[in-house]
Order: structure tokens, then sequence, then C-alpha cells
């Protein structure tokens, strides 16, 4: 699972990196986004890894259920 969070400065940087991304939404809370799961970690990181360096929206992995 990744996390994001969406502060208001880059909100909307977010939201559009995960639109084109279609990264798979598993919650949404009013301050954070929770995208997977993946299977991998390797795949996780990937993806904060992308969103870091295409998109400049900071995420980061976590433990899922």
């Amino acid at each position: 699972m990744v996390e994001i969070a969406l502060n208001t400065p880059s909100r909307h940087r977010a939201v559009k990196a995960i639109q084109q991304l279609e990264l798979p939404v598993a919650r949404k809370e009013n301050n954070f986004v929770v995208i997977g799961p993946y299977k991998q970690k390797q795949d996780a990181a990937r993806v904060v890894k992308e969103l870091s360096e295409r998109h400049g929206v900071r995420g980061w992995m976590m433990a899922g259920n």
C-alpha cells in the first residue's frame, strides 16, 4: 500500500498523477489517499519513485491489510 498526503499545495498535482497513472485507490480520506494493494514491495516502491520523480508528489509505503 502507498499513502499520499493531500495537503493544499500539492492536492491537485497528486490527484492528477493518480489519474494519469491509473493507480488503484484503496481508500480516500479528507487529507490522504491510499493506493494499492500491491503483491510485491518492489511494485509499491516503483509507484512511490514514479510519483516523486515524474509528478513531484510525495508518498510512502505502508503495510497493507
